[in-house]
Order: C-alpha cells, then sequence, then structure tokens
C-alpha cells in the first residue's frame, strides 16, 4: 500500500481545469473537460506514484470518454503467475481507490455479464513489473 496524503490530491483536483468546467450541453466544454480529466488523472497518479511512472492515455472516435492508465512499478516480475496477479489487482484497486477519492468522476457502462451486471467505470488500468534480470 503507497502511502498519499488525500487533503493534496483533492486540492490538485480543485484546482484543475477539469473542476472548474462545470458540465453543459456545449460540445466545446464537454470535450475540453474530457482533456481536462486526463491532464488531472495524471498529476493525481504522478504525485503518488512518481511522473515518470505514470501514463494516460484518452481514446478518440465513438470510444472518446475512455481512459487507459499504465502504472509502472519498482517491483521486479515474478514468475508466480497468481501472486503477480494478486499484486497487479491490489495495485489497480489501490489506482481507482485514489482517483475516486480525490473527486475523478468517469463515464460509466453496464457489463452485461449476467447475473452479476453491474455499472463500471470507462477506465483502464494496465501495472506494468519492472522485468526480473
Amino acid at each position: 500500500m503507497i502511502k498519499y496524503d488525500l487533503k493534496k490530491l483533492q486540492e490538485i483536483v480543485k484546482k484543475s481545469e477539469f473542476y472548474k468546467l462545470k458540465k453543459s450541453g456545449d460540445v466545446g466544454v464537454y470535450y475540453k473537460r474530457l482533456n481536462a480529466r486526463s491532464q488531472v488523472v495524471k498529476q493525481v497518479l504522478s504525485a503518488v506514484y512518481g511522473r515518470k511512472n505514470v501514463r494516460v492515455r484518452k481514446d478518440t472516435g465513438t470510444a472518446h470518454y475512455w481512459l487507459q492508465v499504465w502504472v509502472f512499478t519498482n517491483e521486479p516480475k515474478t514468475k508466480n503467475h497468481q501472486k503477480e496477479k494478486e499484486r497487479t489487482f491490489l495495485i489497480e484497486g489501490e489506482v481507482r481507490k485514489i482517483l475516486k477519492n480525490s473527486g475523478i468522476t468517469f463515464a460509466q457502462y453496464y457489463t452485461d455479464l449476467g447475473p452479476n451486471d453491474h455499472y463500471a467505470d470507462c477506465l483502464l488500468v494496465d501495472i506494468e513489473f519492472k522485468p526480473s534480470t
């Protein structure tokens, strides 16, 4: 678990253009808000993991509201696939929690998984481990 100051992260969001641009019917404001969201996500996660360890990309076209986040950890890649999968889920959950608690919102979609249907954020989080030597 990485330690971070939630109040500091919330301040980053409150000072951002994403926070200042309110939702409106204006298409220009809508796209500015999406671009600003990408920037504030990068700033928030960089404050926690370091600037070089975070990459953020907004999709285009019909998937313009999806956001992809890569977090590069200093933890070495292991040969035990199950342990690595567990670590990936822990770090991904931590990233999602940081973004949610700092006040950043995402569009949602319906998963359509049968009996376990639920709404999920349009956010893809990928964790990259340092190659083992």
